[in-house]
């Protein structure tokens, strides 16, 4: 019939329903309606079924918020922080190599329009450009896969160190103190292991033979031989 979905063509994707997993357990131990969930051998299918779909709706959710939140904090400051202290290479060199790419051009004066610090404008160009140059797809796209996923486990893990924190404070007064600190902490811990990750990202995408062969050719032009 026209106009309806064609559900075999709908692909469930495991990074979609493991955080939806999660939280749903999650908002059941917080309302304390999990301890009276039948074993999962007892779960009927109709049950089943309703919480996967649920699981996976709420997964999807929380990965639309969570790319919104960790990269835009991560491209803001802890991406170039990391790049800055753990990657193979120097910033202005590597930038003086992407530019030569008309894209990269762009995407530089558009990063200097919207950044306050022209570090992170230059690593968030460097890293752009790195992913998007690469000749080794295939691993490099298994490493962002696992940064997706670190990614997804955002809210999740968050919640679930406040869990910890809120139940295991004996001080009602500090209660909501520790808790709130305690998902601070959470949130900047993955935020950097974001970053980290992206790191591992850059380090498989960017061939450094490619900016040695480019220096050298540079170097050639500017210095010419006795010949030429």
């Amino acid at each position: 019939m026209k106009g309806m979905l064609n559900w075999s063509g709908v692909e469930l994707q495991i990074e979609t329903l493991v955080p939806g997993v999660i939280v749903v357990a999650e908002l059941g131990v917080i309302s304390g309606s999990l301890p009276s969930l039948p074993p999962p051998l007892g779960i009927g299918f109709t049950t089943g079924v309703v919480l996967v779909a649920l699981s996976y709706g709420v997964g999807a959710l929380l990965i639309a918020i969570s790319r919104l939140i960790v990269d835009a904090v991560s491209e803001r400051g802890p991406r170039a922080l990391v790049f800055r202290c753990l990657a193979h290479g120097d910033r202005e060199d590597l930038l003086a190599f992407c530019q030569r790419d008309p894209k990269s051009k762009v995407d530089y004066e558009s990063e200097k329009l919207a950044r306050s610090c022209e570090t992170i404008a230059a690593w968030n160009v460097i890293y752009r450009w790195a992913v998007r140059t690469s000749t080794r797809r295939e691993e490099v796209d298994r490493r962002r896969a696992q940064g997706r996923l670190l990614r997804a486990l955002f809210i999740p893990t968050v919640v679930a160190v406040g869990i910890l924190c809120h139940y295991h404070v004996c001080y009602v007064l500090w209660k909501w103190d520790v808790t709130a600190f305690g998902c601070i902490l959470a949130a900047v811990v993955m935020i950097f292991l974001y970053a980290y990750t992206e790191l591992t990202v850059f380090a498989e995408a960017y061939d450094v033979s490619l900016t040695v062969e480019g220096q050298e050719s540079d170097h050639a032009q500017s210095h010419p031989g006795p010949d030429s």
